[in-house]
């Protein structure tokens, strides 16, 4: 056996260890967050009660896949379904992170990655999500279309807003396809028509997802009122403080180069002062926002009534914003990947209720497409380390 393949089997075997030493310390805890919701409609189907949640806002794929895992192992416990749940997200997450950066220490940051870290010693469908979605982009990256588009659409029947993530996976899909930069080519109809016969099962991944649209009468499965479909600002100004936390060691790395691209272009100096302006004026106005017990809560209304963590809230988010404009995204000799953003804004700004577990397919994305090597990159694997374990102990010393 290779070196390279012996470090990855020790990763895993060390991460296997991290897991079941998190989730045995975690054992005696209550349920936390939202899982009141996903692990009771779970023990529902386990009682043979087929019932839905009001509280349940997603599709119940992700609950029915752990029931029926958990059914014929005779598990009924929430800690038997949180061990379901996290070998699950791990025996995907693991091998779907290093088969789309074939770096370890990349894989080693996803799997790590401080603000998803924690979720995978609860009962949640997030990382199952993004697990599936970055399965759907590797397949679609091999041109094997067919399996991309069925995990891709599934992972819409997980989470309803992967629907753009798949439609961000067919678009790579065919500028990888076309394998020209020349708009030309992208646009031209002989191309088109030839990606749609290999690919059309992605557009029938949306057709079947307006369908179900149709037939349960909305986008959310249940609480709808607390969840309108318009456009808000919060999850973005949320995304950029997050990816500031997240990316600290690469932002400050990136500090001068953002200070040049502010005098030599001065638009872009305008441009932050309105972002800034932007972010210092949005108020939080959902009122699950104001929950307490929830950490991003409560910096939500540390912003609203602190005028000085209000500034620094909206520094970040400048700042933020000019690292992400001079950072360069590209994936197996595809370039200028800047259309992610729309995407993502997509997917952010329709929801009222700030939640950081929105940002968790961008931040991943971005960490797979942008280049942090030597020094840096190490010191980014020890900081999401250290902070993803603190941030598990404050769930243990503090459990809800």
């Amino acid at each position: 056996m290779d070196s390279k393949k012996s470090k990855i089997i020790f990763a895993f075997v060390v991460i296997l260890f991290v897991v079941f030493g998190g989730l045995l310390v975690t054992s005696g805890n209550g349920m936390q967050g939202d899982e009141p919701a996903h692990a009771v409609q779970i023990q529902h189907f386990l009682d043979g009660e087929y019932v839905f949640l009001d509280s349940l806002t997603i599709p119940i794929t992700y609950h029915l896949m752990i029931y029926s895992i958990a059914k014929p192992l005779g598990i009924y416990s929430l800690f038997g379904l949180r061990i379901i749940s996290c070998l699950l997200v791990i025996f995907l997450l693991f091998p779907a992170a290093y088969l789309l950066t074939r770096n370890l220490q990349k894989t080693l940051q996803i799997v790590f990655f401080p603000i998803m870290f924690v979720y995978m010693f609860l009962v949640y469908s997030d990382l199952f999500s993004l697990a599936l979605v970055l399965l759907s982009f590797y397949f679609v990256t091999k041109q094997r279309y067919w399996i991309s588009g069925i995990i891709g659409t599934i992972s819409v029947f997980v989470r309803q807003t992967n629907v753009f993530w798949l439609g961000f996976i067919f678009l790579y899909g065919y500028i990888q396809y076309v394998d020209k930069e020349q708009l030309l080519y992208l646009f031209n109809f002989k191309n088109i028509i030839e990606y749609l016969k290999k690919s059309w099962i992605f557009i029938l991944g949306v057709i079947l997802f307006v369908g179900f649209i149709f037939y349960t009468g909305g986008v959310l499965q249940g609480d709808a009122d607390a969840h309108p479909v318009s456009f808000h600002m919060g999850n973005l100004y949320m995304f950029l403080f997050l990816f500031f936390m997240c990316f600290l060691p690469y932002c400050l790395g990136r500090f001068k180069e953002s200070c040049k691209i502010l005098v030599r272009e001065k638009w872009i100096g305008l441009a932050m002062l309105a972002i800034g302006i932007g972010a210092m004026i949005h108020h939080t106005t959902h009122p699950y926002n104001y929950y307490e017990g929830i950490w991003f809560n409560l910096l939500l209304v540390a912003i609203e009534n602190n005028i000085f963590v209000r500034i620094v809230f909206s520094l970040i988010v400048m700042v933020s914003v000019l690292t992400i404009l001079t950072t360069k995204l590209e994936y197996n000799g595809t370039r200028g990947l800047y259309w992610i953003y729309p995407v993502a804004i997509a997917q952010l700004g329709l929801s009222w209720l700030i939640e950081i577990r929105y940002s968790f397919v961008l931040l991943v994305f971005f960490l797979i497409f942008y280049k942090n090597e030597g020094k840096l990159e190490t010191m980014t694997t020890i900081y999401y380390i250290l902070i993803a374990l603190m941030w598990f102990m404050t769930l243990v010393v503090n459990p809800a």
